[in-house]
This record gives C-alpha cells, sequence and structure tokens, in this order.
C-alpha cells in the first residue's frame, strides 16, 4: 500500500515538474523574444522580418501543447504570467538605461540595445496577447467539438489540424499588430505589410517543420499524465476559475 501511493505521489510530482518546466520555457522564449523584437533581420530573396519572428513558433508550439493537454485556462494563465514578467523586464530595462553611471561607463551600448522604445513595447505585449488567447480559443474549441462527435482528441491528424490551423489566423494576427503598430511612420507603409506578411509566412514554416514533432508529443504527454481537459466553459481572457 504505501508502495503504491509512494509510485503516486512520484508520478504526480513528475507531472508537476513537466507541467512547470514547459511553463519556465514559454516563459522564457517570450521574453528573449521581446528582446530582439525590435532588430529587423535579413533574410534570402531581400526579404526582411522582426528577429523575433525565428523564436515565436516555439512558443506557439508551447502553447499549442499547453492547450491540448491542460486546456485553455491552463494556457491563459501561462500568457497572462509571460506579459507580466515581460513588462517587469521592459520596466527594469527602462530603469537601469536612465539610472546615472559613473563618467567613465558609456552606458550608450546599454541603450541601443535594452533601451526598448515605448511602440516596440506595445506593439509587441498587444500582439503577443491578442494571438496567444487566439490561438488557444481556437484549438480548445476545434478539439471540445471534436470530442463531442466521439473522435479521439489524440489523433495526430486531427492535433495537426487544430494546432497548425489555429495558428494560421493567430500568427496573421501576431504579425500585422506588431508590424503596423512598431514600424508604421518609420517604414514605409508598403514596407511594413511586406515585413508582416513575409513574418507570417516565416513563422508558419518554422512551425510547419515542427508539427512532426508537436502531433507525437502530444499523445504521449497526454499518457503520461493523463491530462486531456476540454474545456467547454468561460473563454473569457480576464475572467480566472
Amino acid at each position: 500500500m504505501e508502495a503504491t501511493e509512494k509510485k503516486s505521489s512520484d508520478a504526480s510530482s513528475n507531472i508537476r515538474f513537466a507541467e512547470l518546466s514547459l511553463c519556465v520555457a514559454f516563459v522564457i522564449i517570450s521574453i528573449v523574444s521581446n528582446v530582439i523584437a525590435g532588430k529587423v533581420i535579413k533574410l534570402p530573396f531581400n526579404l526582411t522580418v522582426a528577429g523575433a519572428s525565428l523564436l515565436v513558433p516555439f512558443y506557439c508550439i508551447l502553447d499549442d501543447l499547453n492547450t491540448n493537454c491542460l486546456g485553455y485556462q491552463s494556457a491563459k494563465k501561462w500568457t497572462w504570467l509571460s506579459s507580466a514578467a515581460n513588462i517587469f523586464m521592459s520596466c527594469i530595462f527602462a530603469l537601469i538605461c536612465i539610472w546615472p553611471s559613473p563618467t567613465y561607463i558609456d552606458t550608450n551600448a546599454y541603450k541601443i540595445v535594452l533601451g526598448q522604445s515605448i511602440r516596440v513595447v506595445v506593439a509587441s505585449q498587444l500582439a503577443f496577447l491578442v494571438s496567444s488567447f487566439l490561438n488557444s480559443y481556437i484549438v480548445s474549441k476545434v478539439k471540445a467539438n471534436y470530442a463531442d462527435r466521439g473522435g479521439d482528441t489524440r489523433n495526430k491528424w486531427h492535433i495537426f489540424f487544430r494546432t497548425f490551423g489555429s495558428s494560421i489566423p493567430a500568427v496573421l494576427v501576431d504579425a500585422f499588430i506588431f508590424n503596423l503598430i512598431a514600424f508604421t511612420g518609420n517604414m514605409p507603409i508598403n514596407v511594413v505589410v511586406a515585413m508582416a506578411l513575409t513574418q507570417w509566412g516565416v513563422k508558419l514554416l518554422v512551425e510547419l517543420v515542427m508539427q512532426p514533432i508537436l502531433v507525437n508529443v502530444v499523445p504521449w504527454f497526454i499518457e503520461k499524465t493523463g491530462k486531456d481537459v476540454i474545456d467547454r466553459g468561460d473563454y473569457n481572457p480576464f475572467k480566472f476559475s
């Protein structure tokens, strides 16, 4: 009896550790993405995108994994936690950049790298919040509808359908919100739109490459943890249950 209880306790601890690790990874990727969001990088064929485009698909994958297994409410908590961490980071960066230093220390390098403009911070945070909630909502609703029709929520083709399908509008919204707010006025509007569309395509391509991993990890995670939450409740992003 004690051995059985110990195994159950160990399994529960491992599940909590796995969930915490995934949450930490999600927050870290979100923070790094926002640090490099203002850097425009050049791709082949003369295409340009925001540097964060290369990382955004990874936290979309983690968001999909969380929503598929632990549900919309868990994904909502991750999103707000990441947003709070990024706002805190931006405030610390701003404070450090304006804090007086001894005259022999040049702070320009800190200001160039860490001195994010208000526009970039607002753009990245708004894009992140809207796209994350939209992505989680679509994944959750499609999964619930599929389950209500008697479908197996661990079916790999349907996991691909709901996760990659949800990313198409979510990533498009993310790309346009960020680029329009961050760069309109500093660049011609046609360049901003082209950057947004390129960013959308790059993010989807990276996520598509990651899909074979996701469609195998989701059913494995459900089997190991027993967590296969199906949401049918309140999808209000500002309400916590």
